[in-house]
């Protein structure tokens, strides 16, 4: 039988199980499991027990999948992230398998995911983002299943033993021929459709079968290249493919197709919608991002309330700590909850330089050097400083000749040249930032262009960077106790102090 008739089959036996034991309350997992999880067929059984649920279609599955919907997307934006479905997968593995055992099930099939992540988000029609949405999870669940299982018999060819540590994510062809005589004979245990016929055709041999698989010819058989090989198979034999039509796995058939990703929008002029009607007043991209930030950013009991709620949602585990990466997608989520997806990635992708800068302010603020996470009182001030930093960034990108467009192929520094064109508008107060650091340029005594840019390049190098465009205007407000320099200061940003000191 295929995979797809597999998967069938372990999603009743799972509901037949359900019927007759009733799910342990506590998450510590036994001994039984303890000693099970150290074998590779059995991690994958562990983690179909752990996925499965969100893959029936019944009422059952229906609600499996609305209660973990309301876990993966807190904002009830109905799209979420690569980084959101991981943290969700460890969740449920740790919550059924316990912590440490959950978390090796998890580490030990992560490669997989983006797969089965990248195929399910294509399913919608005009699929032209980075997320899955709502009515593609159930299809998702499904494909974390398949790729789990493509990724478990891959561990076990390359290693012998299922370990993904020791093992350099590729299949050599001497590894495929000692695999080969079980995919042949069919006691591989996985039953894959593209080594379903393999006694009875003789000329499909190891060394045959393996330059099928090698897709670039480089001698090896990488990750992607052996789940592309089975995926295709099943699909061209429709074994896996009917049960995505019946409903059983998937639904659609445009699963193996990709959509490019169009810009239709332009950042600088987005249509703002409001309660589902468009308002037609054009908006910057610093104008939206700082609405949608600054409202955590302020001393009020309503932006308290607004801070709370967003950390609950960034820190779902409550240990009152939030990495880099987790700020990011909790401002990818405010962007494009505030402004769709299209117009809100675009934004968000647009100020990403921004975010560290900020992230590593607000940290700052702690006397422990070591720690490289944000905490629950630093939260106010790293909201302040992404706005700040956000116009200085804007204000960098516009002389840089950047915008949302090209952004990634500009070089991200600003030469004499470019600094002199710019330089009027900062002389004549027309740049609209009001940066501190330029308000003496009001006297047409103080300083040329070539004196402005010889203290922003730090380095000598002849271009002003971003960071040293960043410490620059920093500097001049921590010096004149502007509002967001003094908080700047409480941050004792090291970079700026060492500018300072010289």
């Amino acid at each position: 039988s295929t995979y797809a008739n597999l998967l069938c089959e372990k999603s009743r036996e799972t509901v037949a199980l359900k019927k007759t034991t009733k799910k342990p309350k506590h998450t510590t997992v036994s001994k039984t499991h303890q000693s099970k999880a150290n074998s590779p067929k059995t991690k994958l059984k562990l983690f179909h027990e752990c996925m499965t649920p969100f893959t029936e279609k019944s009422s059952k599955g229906l609600e499996h999948r609305r209660h973990a919907w309301g876990a993966l997307d807190p904002n009830g934006n109905n799209i979420v992230s690569l980084a959101e479905l991981e943290r969700w997968i460890l969740q449920e593995c740790e919550a059924k398998l316990g912590k440490m055992e959950g978390h090796k099930i998890w580490t030990y099939f992560r490669p997989s995911y983006i797969y089965a992540f990248n195929d399910a988000k294509t399913i919608e029609k005009g699929g032209d983002d980075d997320y899955v949405t709502k009515t593609e999870f159930r299809i998702c669940a499904s494909y974390l299943c398949f790729y789990a299982t493509m990724a478990d018999c891959f561990f076990t060819i390359e290693n012998g033993n299922g370990e993904t540590g020791e093992g350099d994510r590729r299949l050599s062809l001497e590894e495929w021929k000692a695999a080969y005589p079980k995919f042949r004979d069919g006691t591989d245990g996985y039953k894959f459709e593209a080594f379903s016929n393999l006694k009875s055709d003789p000329s499909r041999t190891a060394e045959v079968i393996f330059t099928e698989m090698d897709a670039d010819s480089q001698g090896m058989v990488l990750l992607s290249e052996w789940c592309s090989y089975i995926k295709n198979m099943e699909s061209s034999k429709m074994s896996y493919q009917n049960r995505i039509q019946t409903g059983e796995i998937g639904a659609a058939n445009n699963v193996l197709k990709r959509v490019n990703f169009s810009k239709t929008h332009s950042v600088a002029q987005i249509s703002h919608r409001a309660a589902g009607k468009e308002n037609k007043r054009q908006k910057s991209a610093l104008t939206c991002f700082q609405q949608c930030v600054s409202p955590y950013a302020e001393k009020t009991s309503n932006s308290l309330s607004r801070r709370k709620l967003a950390w609950s949602n960034m820190d779902p585990n409550s240990n009152g700590t939030v990495s880099l990466s987790e700020l990011e997608t909790w401002i990818q989520q405010e962007l494009v909850k505030k402004y769709a997806k299209t117009d809100g990635y675009r934004i968000w992708k647009y100020f990403r330089p921004i975010y560290v800068h900020a992230f590593n302010d607000a940290r700052a603020i702690r006397k422990d050097e070591n720690n490289d996470l944000l905490t629950k009182s630093e939260f106010r001030l790293c909201s302040s400083f992404l706005c700040f930093y956000a116009s200085m960034a804007d204000s960098f990108f516009s002389m840089d000749g950047a915008n949302e467009d090209n952004l990634e192929n500009k070089d991200r520094s600003i030469s004499l040249e470019e600094w002199k064109v710019a330089f009027p508008k900062f002389l004549s107060n027309q740049d609209e930032y009001n940066f501190n650091a330029f308000a003496s340029l009001k006297d047409p005594n103080v300083g040329t262009p070539e004196s402005f840019f010889s203290k922003m390049d730090n380095n000598n190098q002849g271009l002003v960077l971003l960071s040293e465009w960043f410490n620059f205007l920093k500097m001049a407000e921590i010096l004149s106790k502007t509002k967001i320099g003094i908080d700047l200061a409480v941050a004792k940003d090291r970079q700026c102090l060492s500018i300072l000191e010289k």
